[in-house]
Parts: C-alpha cells; sequence; structure tokens
C-alpha cells in the first residue's frame, strides 16, 4: 500500500507540475491560436485582400477575341480591360503597377487562338489559370464552329461516360465510406505520432529535473525504479492527454462554426457519433503501448 502511495503520488506531482508549467500553457495557447486560424483561413484571407480582383490588360491583335474571351472569362475572379497601347508600353505599365498583368492575343497557323501573359511575378497562378481555362473554352467553341457542330453535338460530346462501382461483398463499404476512413485514420496517426513526439522526453527530462526538488529527491530514492517509471509515464500521459483533449474540444468547435468546408471535405459531417467514440478509444489504447516502449528506451539512457 505504501509503495502504490508513492507510485501515485510521484504521477500525482509530475501531473501538477507539467501542468502548471508555463511552457505548457503557452504551448497551449499558441497551438490553439493556430488551430483556430488554421480553420478560418478562408475569411483571414479574404480579410487581407479583400475582394480585389487583378485587372489585366489585354492587347487583341486579331481584332476578334477579346470580345468572345471576355464573355468566357469569370469576371468574379478577374478584370479584363482592352487597351491599344503599344506592346512595350503596356509592358512598362505591368511593371509600374498600372496592371496586375498583360495578356497579348492572336492566332496560330491554323487560325486558333494562342496567347502570352506577362507579369511582374508567376507566383499567383490563379489568374493565368483562369485565362487560360477561358482561352481554352474559346478555342473549343471556334473549333466546333469551324467544324460546324452544333451546341447539342458539343454537349453530347463532352456529356461524361456513365460508370459505376458495385462491390459484390455483402458487407463492403462504399467509396464515401472508405474516403472517410481514410481521413480519420489519417488524422489518428498524426495524432499519435505528434503525441508521442511532443511528450515522449518529458520523461527523461523529469529525472534530471526532479533532483531540483528536495522532497521529490527524497521520495524518489525510496522508489523502486519501475513505479517510477510508471508513475512518471502516469502523470506525463495525464498532462498531454489534458492537452489533446482541449485541442481537439478546440479543433471541434472551430471547424464546426467557421471550418464547415473542411470538416465536409473529410466526410465528418456524414459520420456516426459511435465512430468518434470508437477512434478515441483506439487513441487511449494504443498510446500506453507506444509510449511505454518509447520511455523505457529514455529512461535507459539517462545517466546515473
Amino acid at each position: 500500500m505504501r509503495r502504490m502511495n508513492k507510485f501515485f503520488l510521484v504521477a500525482v506531482h509530475t501531473y501538477q507540475t507539467k501542468l502548471k508549467a508555463k511552457a505548457f500553457l503557452v504551448t497551449t495557447a499558441i497551438t490553439c491560436l493556430l488551430i483556430i486560424g488554421v480553420a478560418n483561413i478562408q475569411p483571414i484571407i479574404e480579410f487581407f485582400t479583400g475582394d480585389e480582383k487583378p485587372h489585366v490588360a489585354v492587347i487583341d491583335r486579331t481584332g476578334s477575341l477579346y470580345g468572345p474571351l471576355e464573355k468566357q472569362a469569370n469576371h468574379d475572379q478577374i478584370a479584363l480591360t482592352k487597351i491599344t497601347d503599344m506592346e512595350n508600353e503596356a509592358k512598362e505599365a505591368v511593371k509600374e503597377g498600372k496592371w496586375d498583368g498583360l495578356l497579348v492575343l492572336s492566332r496560330d497557323a491554323e487560325g486558333l487562338p494562342e496567347a502570352v501573359y506577362y507579369a511582374n511575378t508567376i507566383v499567383d497562378n490563379q489568374t493565368p489559370e483562369e485565362l487560360e481555362r477561358a482561352l481554352s473554352q474559346l478555342k473549343t467553341a471556334l473549333s466546333a464552329a469551324k467544324l460546324g457542330l452544333t451546341d447539342e453535338q458539343m454537349a453530347e460530346l463532352y456529356k461524361p461516360v456513365p460508370f459505376q462501382k458495385v462491390a459484390l461483398e455483402k458487407n463492403a463499404k462504399t467509396e464515401e465510406e472508405l474516403n472517410q476512413a481514410r481521413a480519420l485514420v489519417y488524422v489518428l496517426l498524426f495524432a499519435m505520432y505528434m503525441f508521442v513526439l511532443m511528450y515522449g522526453g518529458m520523461i527523461a527530462t523529469e529525472v534530471a529535473t526532479e533532483k531540483s526538488s528536495r522532497v521529490m529527491e527524497i521520495l524518489v530514492s525510496s522508489v523502486p525504479p519501475v513505479q517510477q517509471l510508471f508513475g512518471k509515464i502516469i502523470g506525463v500521459a495525464l498532462v498531454s492527454l489534458t492537452q489533446f483533449f482541449v485541442f481537439f474540444a478546440v479543433a471541434f468547435a472551430a471547424l464546426k462554426t467557421s471550418g464547415q468546408e473542411v470538416w465536409r471535405f473529410l466526410g465528418f459531417d456524414r459520420l456516426p457519433a459511435s465512430i468518434f467514440v470508437y477512434a478515441l478509444v483506439f487513441f487511449l489504447a494504443r498510446l500506453p503501448l507506444v509510449r511505454g516502449a518509447v520511455c523505457r528506451a529514455r529512461f535507459a539512457r539517462q545517466p546515473g
């Protein structure tokens, strides 16, 4: 009984010491802020960028492509303006910041559209991709008109092929269920990896820091090494579980309130609550095995 009391005393002392440490409080606060920031990344980007769309100047050497291109472009993402300046003057205007980009339209040997896009940097892929998409649709429409295809024929040509996947086993999961399972497994694996990585070294460092407390030094000297080891494992495990439960609670609340797109992308909005309970049980059941092996190895390497 006295040995068990010392075991629990080591565990409780380790838990309280780590829980009140400034490093624990600061790390928890910063990580929670990062989780909230990731869940609200889209509103944050929109807040700093605003509704400003990139303005692209267009030089149409053909005299007939700008109108159809403007109809194909998505005006919610890009603003096109036809100019009559010389190409060199337009490039200088882009360098000076008057325009975000310059698009020069021409025709190839077959009479189909081709273009060159100029910008100060090519870091922004969204603008050229949107222009390329609009030009591809324009090229398709011109090619269809050249071949004499009607709109109905074009729609039939691009109609997707009906394709279904059917599982023959009775208890086979659907594709949606498999995607949900993969997402949940990746989340659990990442959580377990971070769990061991972040807290595995705490137990090893406890052996050195415990000597700073005279009471613990006297207590530990009378505690068998195995009880001391597992007492510290339990104490640090409780600290890490406390912190992870805070992380999961903040992440759950942030995703449910502001990160609905991420929540739906992972498929968690269609998972029953029992799946999350099973995942939590699996997470808690696997940790002692992994943590025990890691901590035994680190504890054995401690001097003295």
